[in-house]
């Protein structure tokens, strides 16, 4: 595994991108409207249904299943309908997926037949084979994965995540400054699709973290936020890069709190404890325990072992510094550490 590729795998657990749920890389926008105009009443409003489902799911199975049973209701009606397909391709790789790029057997398969069926019924379906090459990207068939994003270009689209399949694409290569040039070109198109956008932001902040150009991925997580400022995962996000990348622990406590503020999440408790922690430990390793003793005592009742934090430094280099407090506290700095420590 590259080191882009370890540092996306840190952040997208550590965040779970699931944020914008964009690793199934699917657009808001299924099928144009003279598709959509040939649909009985009762069909189009179950495939505008089912379409919703998909895009607002965040883990719920109820609101997948649904979807399926709406797609299904569409592809049993007449004549043959290929977006239909195409979203029932999205249900399986949504209803598949596990973490990272990992997925129960046979469901990628299921997806790469749904859509071959709808390029069967409109083979000009551009959008069918924008997520094709996703697929096949989530499977390791890089070639074919190539093949079919170069013919939804050659047949035309407008789909920003063409772009964005690229590029995980492109990643995989190692090309990682196509790749970027790719996250560029749906951040300068200001496409309306909100996941399309969030997922070009992430994937060029992640590109500047790799690159060491710290300043310039900074720049692009404030965009982020500007772009979406009700959405927890984007100061979250900030909030990790913050204390991780910059050892900027006091933005990134401050950054953790507005992430909390909007929403109540596991890993968003978590790096607010470890940026806590952090606060502590500077108090600690300068000398000065007792003036960290607030931070220690918030910082426990998130997250009651800090030496559980601690052992994360590979992947937050910072957090070593916790490690070198702890043992300092033990003999005997304030605050004394929890006795029987156990994870929330």
């Amino acid at each position: 595994m590259t080191q882009l590729q370890m540092r996306r795998l840190v952040i997208v657990g550590a965040i779970t991108i699931l944020s914008s749920f964009s690793v199934v890389a699917a657009d808001e926008k299924s099928s144009n409207s003279a598709e959509r105009s040939s649909l009985s009443v009762s069909r189009l409003a179950k495939f505008n249904n089912a379409v919703a489902l998909l895009d607002g799911y965040r883990g719920d199975p109820a609101s997948l299943e649904a979807a399926r049973a709406q797609l299904v209701g569409v592809i049993n009606e007449s004549p043959p309908y290929a977006p239909a397909y195409r979203e029932l391709a999205r249900y399986q790789i949504m209803r598949g997926h596990i973490s990272y790029q990992q997925f129960q057997p046979g469901s990628l398969g299921a997806a790469e037949a749904m859509i071959k069926k709808a390029l069967e019924i409109d083979p000009k379906y551009a959008d069918a084979c924008v997520l094709l090459g996703h697929v096949y990207q989530l499977m390791n068939r890089l070639g074919e994965g190539i093949a079919a994003l170069e013919k939804a270009e050659k047949l035309g689209t407008t789909e920003p995540w063409l772009q964005l399949n690229w590029a995980a694409i492109l990643i995989d290569q190692g090309k990682y400054e196509e790749a970027a040039k790719r996250y560029r070109k749906v951040i300068d198109s200001n496409t309306p699709n909100k996941k399309a956008m969030v997922s070009a932001f992430e994937g060029l902040s992640l590109y500047y973290e790799s690159i060491g150009k710290l300043d310039e991925a900074d720049k692009i997580y404030q965009k982020q936020i500007a772009f979406e400022p009700e959405a927890a995962w984007g100061y979250g996000n900030y909030a990790h890069f913050l204390l991780c990348q910059k050892d900027d622990y006091e933005k990134s406590i401050a950054r953790s709190r507005e992430a909390l503020r909007i929403m109540d999440y596991g890993m968003g408790r978590y790096w607010l404890a470890a940026a806590l922690y952090r606060k502590w430990a500077q108090s600690v390793n300068t000398g000065r325990p007792d003036t960290g003793a607030q931070y220690f005592a918030e910082a426990q009742a998130i997250y009651p072992d800090p030496s559980q934090i601690a052992a994360d430094e590979k992947s937050c280099p910072p957090l070593g510094l916790i490690k070198k407090a702890i043992a300092r506290s033990s003999k005997g700095a304030k605050p004394a550490l929890p006795g029987t420590p156990k994870r929330l």
